[in-house]
């Protein structure tokens, strides 16, 4: 691997020289033990090995058997975990699978070996959030329009069919798949009842795949629509005498032969496509169906219970048709309590029947026992109509609105509802709410007295009273209203604990205390009265009482927010920072809408790099506090760390309307959208801030993005300016290279001024790094090796210009000249050990000299055993050893990081073709691209003799 890190040399010391001696000793007691493990082959690659056998030939249980094995060798082994995520998958298992796929992501696994499963799998069990983070980055063609294809499935199946479709337009200009895309999208137009775009699009797919099996299927689905079922019939044959393999294919056949009363043929399709995959939910279907056609109700209704085993649940045509049906079993499973089962048939029966009212307000309500407010928002808004026109939903998504912080659409319904329902107690209500949401205490404080006598308030409504009271300071006020309603309200434990809580906030301890003992006596048990007891102890520095209290408090509530909120912030405070992320963690996943645990733990988790987390706990928050800058900044910063640059940008530009009166910031939100590759946004906010404030640093800022974002009347115009100001600035130079460069593709003129920017200033790192690019990539002659010599020549401690220099030289077939350079960047401790011993290990082996190569290819996989390139490397040196087990093995590893590497496919088909397993060898050496120039000093063309 290249070196572009740039670290300046340092002097040694004497002391520095004896630690030196020692860490080599270090190293070679290491190495040798390297030597001596990797004569072994490892057992973990033995049962990769059979597993993968079995796999290929069927044999899912004894793969799954042998990598289960090999876990308990190594339970990192990617290869295995990769393997174990299609098994899994076989076997039925889907949730489990999508885990293992998950893991050998985070463990480095080429995404182009998991994303189609992965993406399948995200479907099948309805994960499109997670489907929609999954990035098209370092994916080839094929698999990229896979996940995208998989994208618009998504989006189709959550209702944004214009998104789905933006996906399929996109793909046809950009993919080479254009069969694949044509095909999916005419199933996109027959599943939406778009019929005429269906026959366009399915003329397409003839016109592109001919007589294709694709091609008679869809237009079988497609007459189906239309109710030609003779014609379905006929085009699903066809499909099947094409392609006698494809479960689709079998199971729209089995369909209609079914429905043609051609029961023995279909019979013998479900047979084949279970005997295939055993867990076929629509096989399954299909099975029961004709047992219960033949009268063996027993063995139909054992088939119809395997369905419901498997992860996703279909049911018999006729419940799905008899929607009545399904409403009487979600209203029975509602009322006894049962939300699970009655989320199932409600939401099945809502599909068929959206506008029925009253089933819309039971699912919703559905949602909302089960905890999945969000849901119960998407749904009120899905019928937004309908919603608006009926004060009770209304309040409700108004309510929802408010929960996730999004107090202008709740205004815009509370309009609505307002028009068609003046005059109501409710909506006045959710103007207080609203009020509240945005801050203004005492304009809702205001509107609560002006319409609502407050003695007769509900005791829901009169906690908003009093909550109110203390956002406003009033909490004497508070405790006096608490006061009065408790003397027609004497037993009312909660109001009690609320007014020593307010107390508390005022810091009359004594009296709280006073409340509390008397509670407490009443009811030693009371939750209230001991939460604020630990309060007192915590607000007056007596932290271990504190925490004894809410121990024991948190074990017999266990559930209770405050006393496990109160309970995390009390063991921060005695440092017991791990027990206290734990507890914190836990209260996220109980309490969804509380926003005190999230910002904890987000700084956490991006301290730690566990972004996913992150981003799940950032989210909370931008929905709990809506434009707050933090947050969307914090957003920004997880987004960008997890590869999802476009959402990233999106957060940006929120960021950009909130702070485009401070020249500052948007100096600041211009360096991250620079980061991001944002750069038409950058250059809006640098020059927003430049109006706002001059800087030349702004300015040159201005230039060097123009450049890169191709704005080239705005990079000549600003160019011309500095070269003015400035004309022998290092920095002008660079970007008048980068403008030749971008505009005019004049290398060796932006060589020449590259050239100059580095004698102006022969440290810098980035015209080097410019000139080894035109000298490398572009095949500019511009003497390179000697520019980086006449920069040494100032300064030998310039690592960073002695990597490329010996980089280039590599490159250069020059290795006996790079090697010396390699040494010396190692006897001298530079950066980028790993890799320039890596390369030292790969000239040794050209040499002849393996033993010499040896410790420094062991150093390398030493310090970064996870790296592709360095894998390979040390693969080849075991294939030099002879030890093409152990060969076989890391080579895996080495492929399950970068299957696109024609380097690590040819040592892969090597060692395979050394251990007599010659069709596997072959089939990987039909991988390797034509153009493939080879970097060992067997040929493609010997190996494919020796093939």
């Amino acid at each position: 691997m290249l070196f572009f890190v740039l670290i300046s040399g340092r002097v040694k010391l004497p002391m520095e020289v004896i630690y030196k001696n020692m860490r080599a000793n270090l190293k070679t007691i290491v190495i040798f033990l390297l030597v001596v493990f990797s004569s072994f082959p490892s057992l973990a690659n033995n049962n990769y090995e059979l597993g993968l056998r079995a796999y290929k030939q069927g044999d899912i249980d004894a793969a799954f058997i042998y990598l289960k094995n090999a876990f308990q060798e190594d339970d990192e082994h990617l290869p295995s975990k990769v393997l174990m995520g299609e098994v899994l998958l076989a076997k039925g298992f889907t949730r489990e699978a999508i885990q293992e796929f998950e893991e050998a992501l985070e463990r480095g696994a080429d995404p182009n070996l998991i994303i189609s499963s992965l993406s399948s799998s995200y479907i099948q069990t309805s994960n499109y959030d997670q489907l929609f983070q999954l990035s098209e980055e370092r994916l080839n063609d094929t698999n990229a329009t896979e996940l995208l294809l998989a994208k618009a499935h998504a989006y189709q199946s959550i209702g944004l069919l214009g998104k789905a479709q933006e996906t399929y337009e996109s793909l046809l200009k950009n993919s080479f798949q254009r069969l694949r895309v044509l095909s999916s999208q005419a199933e996109f137009f027959i599943a939406t009842g778009q019929v005429q775009k269906a026959e366009k699009s399915l003329q397409l797919v003839r016109d592109e795949g001919a007589n294709s099996s694709i091609y008679h299927y869809l237009n079988g689905e497609l007459e189906k629509q239309k109710g030609n079922f003779d014609l379905a019939l006929n085009e699903y044959k066809k499909a099947h005498s094409l392609n006698s393999q494809d479960p689709l294919i079998k199971r729209g056949l089995a369909s209609e032969l079914m429905r043609a009363q051609s029961f023995e043929e279909a019979s013998i399709l479900v047979d084949e496509i279970l005997a295939q995959t055993p867990s076929d939910p629509y096989a399954l279907l299909f099975q029961a169906r004709l047992l219960n056609i033949n009268s063996e109700s027993l063995l139909a209704t054992q088939a119809f219970d395997s369905i419901t085993q498997n992860l996703s649940i279909f049911r018999d045509e006729f419940i799905e048709q008899n929607t009545a049906i399904q409403l009487i079993q979600g209203l029975s499973a509602f009322m006894t309590g049962n939300f699970e089962l009655a989320l199932s048939h409600l939401e099945a029966y809502q599909s068929k029947v959206p506008n029925n009212k009253n089933a819309i307000a039971i699912l919703a309500n559905v949602y909302l026992n089960l905890g999945q407010n969000r849901r119960a928002q998407a749904l009120l808004d899905r019928q937004y109509e309908l919603t608006s026109n009926d004060l009770n939903l209304g309040v409700l998504l108004c309510e929802l609105y408010l929960d996730n912080n999004k107090v202008f659409k709740c205004e815009q319904l509370r309009d609505l509802l307002k028009f068609r329902f003046p005059d109501t107690a409710a909506l006045s209500l959710v103007n207080v709410k609203i009020l509240e949401k945005k801050g203004r205490y005492q304009q809702a404080l205001t509107v609560l007295k002006d319409h609502f006598r407050i003695e007769e308030l509900s005791i829901e409504n009169f906690l908003i009273y009093i909550r109110l009271l203390r956002q406003t300071g009033r909490q004497e006020t508070a405790i006096a209203s608490i006061q009065e309603r408790l003397k027609y309200d004497k037993e009312n434990r909660g109001l009690q604990a609320i007014k020593a809580n307010l107390l508390i906030s005022i810091n009359r301890f004594e009296d709280a205390k006073e409340i509390n003992n008397q509670v407490i006596k009443e009811n030693p048990n009371s939750y209230s009265a001991q939460l604020n007891e630990a309060s007192v102890s915590l607000a007056t520095g007596d932290i271990k009482t504190a925490k004894n209290l809410l121990v024991q408090l948190v074990e017999r509530f266990p559930k209770e927010y405050q006393a496990n909120f109160l309970l995390a912030n009390t063991l921060l405070l005695e440092g017991n920072f791990e027990e206290a992320e734990t507890k914190l963690v836990d209260m996220v996943a109980i309490y969804n809408n509380e926003p005190a645990p999230l910002e904890l733990l987000v700084r956490h988790y991006i301290e730690t790099n566990e972004f996913q987390k992150a981003l799940t706990m950032v989210n909370k928050l931008n929905r709990d506090y809506f434009l707050q800058p933090t947050y969307i900044k914090l957003k920004a910063d997880v987004l960008y760390a997890l590869e999802q640059i476009e959402e990233a940008k999106q957060q940006l530009r929120i960021l950009y309307g909130l702070w485009q009166e401070s020249a500052i910031d948007l100096s600041r939100l211009a360096r991250f959208q620079e980061n991001i590759n944002a750069l038409d946004d950058a250059i809006a906010s640098l020059q927003k801030s430049y109006q706002l404030e001059e800087s030349d640093f702004v300015q040159r800022r201005i230039l060097s993005l123009a450049i890169y974002s191709g704005n080239k009347e705005l990079s000549n115009e600003t160019l011309e300016i500095l070269k003015v100001k400035y004309p022998n600035d290092p920095t002008i130079a660079l970007l008048e290279g980068d403008y030749f460069l971008a505009f005019y593709e004049e290398k060796e003129q932006a060589a020449k001024h590259y050239k100059r920017a580095l004698s102006l200033s022969p440290s810098e790192a980035l015209p080097a790094a410019k000139l080894y690019s035109l000298a490398v990539k572009e095949g500019v002659n511009i003497a390179f090796d000697e520019l980086m010599e006449k920069s040494l020549a100032v300064d030998e401690n310039l690592s960073f210009h002695r990597n490329l220099l010996a980089d280039f030289l590599l490159t250069r077939k020059r290795p006996k000249e790079a090697k010396v350079h390699y040494e010396y960047l190692l006897e001298n401790n530079a950066p980028n050990t790993a890799g320039n011993s890596n390369n030292l290990g790969n000239i040794l082996l050209d040499e002849g000299k393996s033993q010499e190569a040896r410790s420094h290819i062991l150093l390398a996989y030493q310090l970064s055993p996870d790296q592709a390139h360095i894998l390979n490397t040390y693969g080849r040196l075991l294939i030099k050893d002879r030890q093409y087990e152990s060969a076989l093995g890391v080579l895996r590893q080495a492929y399950a990081k970068n299957s696109q590497s024609n380097s690590i496919k040819y040592h892969l088909a090597y060692t395979l073709h050394e251990l007599e397993r010659k069709v596997e060898a072959r089939q990987i050496l039909e991988q390797i691209e034509e153009e493939y120039s080879t970097e060992l000093n067997t040929s493609i063309e010997e190996l494919r003799q020796l093939l």
